[in-house]
Order: structure tokens, then C-alpha cells, then sequence
């Protein structure tokens, strides 16, 4: 079992807030110098979510930059549009370094252009690190909901005891757009009713759209909203503190039941940090700043840290001036620059995921091992996921034999239509076919209802493939959604007095 915790590390140990205070500035930087470059992106949530960025990469989820680690938890960036958050992320924990998807500082400064692995909105497969592709606003959000799903799939089904194959945990951040949208309503539904209890969500409530003050559009009780459907409700109210302790706080909350899933409500201020004018307002939410040089020296700068700060910024100071002592600059660290520590920091947490993946491999191994004579199917199947097979060689052949008996079928007793009225002469080249296909007069030609053959074609597939689930609000049992003779129902185990086979 895999017992190392990624939540600690050398260099957060000496004075935390000052780490966490330094971090958060580098990451705002980090974002704002590649949607300065590209003079293009989002930087509202980057800046306003920075400090909880830094508390799930730094001290929250478990991750493997290097590593095919299947428990790993998920992140999924529901407000696509920050992306630069999460690029700065991934590069600062070392995210497919030297492979072709990596998030290098080359491809930092490569935000937003063709051919690039930092595209304007997340992209899967384009990425390391990104799991899913966002952008419109509420996809992510019901993307998460589906991969909490896989989990809760994948425990129910594999786990034994001793060996928690799968237990990871799925977190999102969305905000107001994604919070509007339908589709992210109609998957906090289903994830209220199945009690996915491992999806935490985060809201990044700083009352601000595009167009203005979200009120012009919005004005529900988003809290009692998901508060009805099932969901455990949190609150942060004051997301703008660099202290990863709050986020820690409130993941740590959201674990200690495993009835519901969790929203966890942040107070935020978009932009923060941009300055007056800028910070809190719609003019933060899209575009570089314009005063991007002035806001560098305020948190870049000794000697503005030490005469404007407090006492952690007077340790951050020392840190700042270390840096440019290292690098030989004078006054200001320079653009697309990460502090050492802070890098040594994200590099060090990345690594020790890698060594956790490489338990869990080891864990994973002995699973094949302990239960390959008892349950040999169930060790196959396992075995075939891990290396990317979902479906059994030949699976088309059941399907193939199905539609040819009912093709037989339905040709056996179906009449031949013709364009002219009249039917071909007895003696012409068409009459072997005519008489092939004709029919008496109180014969009808057999056949189903077209949702009756797709929901025959997917009970083959589903029949000898364990890894496809499927499912319906309530129609199941008319369009052919869900057979629970072979698959039972995917619902909590307190369904289990209801229904045969829930959990």
C-alpha cells in the first residue's frame, strides 16, 4: 500500500507562509508573462487562483510528472480559458520533461501559437498533464463528474482489501460561466444522486463576468442549489490568502465524510493583485496588464517588498535578493523567470509522486499476483485496461453474427419495390429476384423498432466487454441503456435493499 505523502517537503518546512507568499507571486508572473508574449489569454483567474493552485500542486493531490500512474488524482481546469494557470503548473512540477508533450519554458513562452503543447484552452493529448480538453464552460465541469464515475467503477469492481488499486480523488475549478451552464447542472445531479464523494469541486465565486458584476445575469443561491442535489457544501471566505493551510483545511473537510461529493465555495477576487482599477473588475478577466512591469518590481523587487510589505514579504525579500544575487541582476528578477526555491520546491513534490507511481506499480503487480489462480477473468480484464485494451479481440464477431440473422430476417419475407408500377416480366433478367422476394398477400415482413436493434448491438458489445458502462435518467428499460443481468447497477451500495448487483 502506498503510504509516502506528497504533502510535505524540504523546502516548505522552514516557514511555510513565506514559501506559499513567494510561490503564489511567481506563479501570477509565470501566467502574466505568457499572455503578455502572446498578447493573448486570461489572466483574472490566474492571478485570483493562484494561491490554491499553489495548495493542490504543492500540498493536496497526488501526481507523477514522469509516470503512467493510473491512481494519480485528477485535475480538471473546467474554466479553460485560465489555462495559463495550469501551464504554469505543470512546468513548474515538471511535467513530461523532454518528451514531445512537455511544458518546457520554451513552450511557456509559445502560449497560444500553432504547434505549441500551451494552447489557448486545454488540450488532451496536446498537453502532459492535461487529462481532459475545455473551454466551453461547463464541460469540464461535467467531464469531472464522469471521471469521479471511472473511479468510483474502478474501486467497486477491483479493489480488495490491502490492495486500494483505486482511491484517487477528483478535483475541478470552475467558475461563474461554467456554474450558468446546463450541462454542468445535469451532472451535479448525478453526482449528488450517486454520492461520488471523491469529486471535490471548487468554485471561484469572485462575482465578476466579462460583461460585468455576474448579478446582470445571475443572482441564484448557488450553494443551496447544490446543497440540493445531494452535495456537501464549503465555504473559503477569503480565497485571495497565499496560506495553503485553508485549501488544506477545506479538501481535508471535505474528506472526512464519503456520503457526497463536495463544492467548495471560494471567495475571490479576480485579478488580485493587477491594482486599482483592475483587480476586481471585468477589465481583469481577459487580456495582458498593462501594468505588468509595475506589479514585477512589487513583488520582484527587494527593496519594494521590504518598504511596502509586511513581516513574511521582509522574508521574502531576503529570498528575492538571494535570487538576483544567483543570477547576477540587480534590482528585479527578470520575465519567464521561477525562483530556485520555488522550483526546487514544485520539482521535489513531482518527484516523490514519481517514486509513489512506483509503488503502486509494485502494489499493482501483487495484485496479479494474489488473485490470477482465484479470479482469473477479473485479473484478465484488469490487466487489459492497464494496457489501454477496452475491448476483446474479435469483439465485432457477435455483432457481425447478430446483424446477419436479423438481416436474414427482415429479407426473408421484404418485397422488392420498383420505380415503374409495374413488376418485371416473368422472363426477364430480374425475375430470379422477383420471385426471390415475393410474398403472399397475408404475409408481413418482420422486423423491430430501430431502438430495439441498436440496444441488441450494444448488449453483445457489453456482454463480452466489462469495461463499457452505459446508463439512462429513466429509460433504460425502453431504449436498451443498461442491462443489469450483466452488469448490475451502478448505484451507491445503499441501493443495495432496493436492487441486486448496486454498489
Amino acid at each position: 500500500m502506498v503510504t509516502e505523502t506528497i504533502a510535505q517537503n524540504d523546502a516548505c518546512k522552514g516557514d511555510s507562509a513565506v514559501m506559499d507568499r513567494l510561490s503564489v507571486s511567481t506563479i501570477r508572473l509565470l501566467s502574466a508573462d505568457m499572455v503578455d508574449k502572446a498578447n493573448s489569454g486570461h489572466l483574472g483567474a490566474p492571478f485570483g487562483c493562484a494561491p490554491l493552485a499553489n495548495a493542490l500542486w504543492g500540498r493536496i493531490m497526488k501526481f507523477s510528472p514522469r509516470k503512467r500512474w493510473m491512481n494519480r488524482d485528477r485535475f480538471v481546469l473546467s474554466a479553460g480559458h485560465a489555462s495559463a494557470l495550469q501551464y504554469s503548473m505543470l512546468h513548474l512540477t515538471g511535467h513530461g520533461l523532454g518528451g514531445p508533450y512537455d511544458v518546457s519554458m520554451d513552450e511557456l513562452k509559445l502560449f497560444r501559437q500553432a504547434g505549441s503543447s500551451t494552447p489557448g484552452h486545454p488540450e488532451f493529448r496536446l498537453t502532459c498533464g492535461v487529462e481532459v480538453t475545455t473551454g466551453p464552460l461547463g464541460q469540464g465541469f461535467a467531464n469531472a463528474v464522469g471521471i469521479a464515475i471511472a473511479e468510483a467503477h474502478l474501486a467497486a469492481r477491483f479493489n480488495k482489501d490491502g490492495f486500494p488499486i483505486f482511491d484517487y480523488n477528483t478535483y475541478c475549478l470552475c467558475g461563474d460561466g461554467c456554474m450558468m451552464e446546463g450541462v454542468a447542472s445535469e451532472a451535479a445531479s448525478l453526482a449528488g444522486h450517486l454520492k461520488l464523494h471523491k469529486l471535490i469541486v471548487f468554485y471561484d465565486d469572485n462575482k465578476i463576468t466579462i460583461d460585468g458584476t455576474t448579478d446582470l445575469a445571475f443572482s441564484e443561491d448557488v450553494g443551496a442549489r447544490f446543497a440540493a442535489y445531494g452535495w456537501n457544501v464549503l465555504r473559503i471566505d477569503n480565497g485571495d490568502i497565499a496560506s495553503s493551510h485553508v485549501f488544506e483545511k477545506a479538501v481535508a473537510d471535505a474528506k472526512s465524510q464519503n456520503e457526497k461529493p463536495s463544492l467548495i465555495i471560494m471567495k475571490t477576487t479576480i485579478g488580485n493583485g493587477a491594482g486599482p482599477g483592475v483587480e476586481g473588475t471585468s477589465k481583469a478577466h481577459g487580456g495582458k496588464f498593462s501594468n505588468l512591469e509595475a506589479i514585477r518590481n512589487k513583488w520582484f523587487n527587494p527593496t519594494n517588498l521590504r518598504k511596502d510589505g509586511d513581516a513574511v514579504d521582509q522574508k521574502v525579500a531576503d529570498m528575492v535578493q538571494a535570487e538576483l544575487d544567483l543570477i547576477s541582476e540587480k534590482e528585479v528578477l527578470p520575465k519567464f523567470h521561477v525562483p530556485s526555491k520555488v522550483l526546487q520546491k514544485f520539482r521535489e513534490i513531482g518527484a516523490k509522486g514519481d517514486r509513489m507511481a512506483d509503488k503502486w506499480e509494485e502494489m499493482l503487480q501483487q495484485y496479479y499476483r494474489a488473485f490470477r489462480g482465484s479470479e482469473p477473468e477479473l485479473v484478465d480484464d484488469l490487466e487489459q485496461r492497464m494496457s489501454g485494451k477496452y475491448l476483446i479481440d474479435k469483439w465485432e464477431t457477435k455483432v457481425s453474427e447478430y446483424l446477419s440473422k436479423e438481416q436474414k430476417a427482415i429479407y426473408s419475407n421484404l418485397k422488392t419495390l420498383w420505380n415503374n408500377i409495374e413488376a418485371p416480366d416473368e422472363d426477364s433478367d430480374a425475375s430470379q429476384d422477383s420471385k426471390r422476394r415475393k410474398i403472399s398477400p397475408n404475409q408481413k415482413p418482420k422486423y423491430k423498432a430501430g431502438r430495439v436493434y441498436v440496444a441488441e448491438v450494444l448488449k453483445n458489445i457489453v456482454a463480452a466487454n466489462p469495461s463499457v458502462i452505459g446508463g439512462s435518467a429513466d429509460v433504460a428499460s425502453s431504449c436498451g441503456g443498461h442491462w443489469p443481468e450483466l452488469q448490475g447497477h451502478f448505484l451507491p451500495p445503499s441501493f443495495g435493499e432496493k436492487l441486486a448487483g448496486a454498489g
